[in-house]
């Protein structure tokens, strides 16, 4: 559907859109941009994984997968789209065609994987962090961080490879910050800071 034409922050015309991806149901869509030509992926539980074109909201391709019960965002890492599965498992699109080229297990909900550059960092339930090769799901180390019992990484900064784990204590009133190599998952540096970050 489109609305009245208007005007964007820099000028340039745009058209509001939206698009219906569910089929069945009353889920509601979980979207990332990401990814060359700043495309946006979406997974709706039910439905499946998609790929809009964040310019005209129309779909550039779809997996249909009515069996996906609970959705995250997909995410983009090593040069491919991973989705969630119904089965525990990170299905990897080709991002243009949205064939699925691989499936791979993981210790934990597919929903905690962090996309770190060309690495994919992966939260078990027990704690351990493991780190996948994005593009062939391939491990490249497992390891607990000291001082945390279940992490999550909230930031990647590509210039240092550092992604920082973050974890807020029982009584809310400190969170434990660890900046992680993500490509040997050495720990560069921890601190404790006052309040919940």
């Amino acid at each position: 559907e489109r609305a009245a034409e208007g005007k964007g922050a820099e000028g340039t015309a745009f058209s509001p859109w939206s698009t219906v991806l569910r089929t069945t149901g009353r889920a509601t869509p979980v979207c990332s941009s990401a990814g060359a030509g700043a495309a946006l992926y979406c997974a709706v539980a039910g439905t499946g994984t998609a790929r809009i074109d964040p310019a005209n909201g129309r779909v550039l391709w779809s997996d249909r997968n009515t069996s996906l019960r609970n959705a995250s965002a997909p995410i983009v890492s090593g040069g491919v789209v991973l989705s969630a599965g119904p089965d525990g498992k990170l299905r990897a699109y080709d991002p243009v065609k949205g064939v699925p080229v691989r499936e791979t297990g993981v210790s934990a909900s597919p929903g905690s994987a962090f996309p770190a550059g060309s690495t994919l960092l992966v939260v078990a339930d027990g704690g351990a962090v493991t780190a996948l090769d994005g593009a062939s799901g391939v491990e490249r180390w497992k390891r607990p961080l000291t001082g945390h019992t279940r992490p999550d990484f909230g930031l990647y900064d590509e210039a240092s490879g550092l992604a920082y784990a973050f974890e807020h204590s029982a009584n809310g009133t400190s969170t434990l910050v660890t900046a992680v190599d993500a490509a040997s998952g050495r720990a560069a540096w921890q601190r404790r800071l006052d309040g919940v970050l």
